[in-house]
């Protein structure tokens, strides 16, 4: 069986921010999914949304999301184009930690490095929400063997 770590991604991003909505910002607060148009995508991701929505049991629900993937064209919105810097930026530093850009020079890991601290202090959760329905045992396993996180000690070694 082939997993499309992208699909699996976007599921994750619904619990992870029905979490923040819900625990973060209040009972009356509601979000909202903005996502790139990505056409090859369409079908999963609405089967997807469905499900999280509208299947399964009502207590484990998605409820703080009130629009599901609004597609928009990251070409023409700053706020996409935004998200794709802070996701690349995060990407790289930890590529850098996972030792695949060794070639890169000590001022693009030090940039690297300072991009993913300002980004890092502003995350309100450094572990995963795991999804509490039942059969979720494994997923969640998965998620936590294949997440991307920074060595020990990262902070020091770039001296932020």
């Amino acid at each position: 069986m082939q997993v499309n770590l992208t699909l699996v991604a976007y599921d994750y991003l619904i619990t992870h921010i029905n979490w923040f909505v819900k625990n973060k910002l209040g009972s009356s607060a509601r979000g909202m999914f903005i996502i790139d148009a990505k056409e090859q995508f369409h079908d999963d991701i609405e089967r997807i949304t469905r499900i999280r929505r509208f299947e399964g049991t009502a207590s484990h629900r998605v409820k703080w999301i009130v629009e599901f993937s609004y597609p928009v064209d990251s070409q023409k919105n700053p706020m996409v184009q935004l998200s794709d810097l802070v996701v690349f930026c995060g990407k790289k530093f930890l590529e850098l930690e996972g030792a695949y850009r060794n070639s890169y020079p000590p001022e693009a890991k030090q940039f690297f490095a300072e991009c993913y601290a300002l980004i890092h202090d502003r995350i309100p959760r450094k572990t995963l929400v795991e999804r509490q329905e039942r059969n979720m045992a494994v997923f969640n396993s998965f998620l936590n063997a294949v997440q991307a996180k920074p060595v020990g000690q990262w902070k020091r070694r770039y001296g932020l």
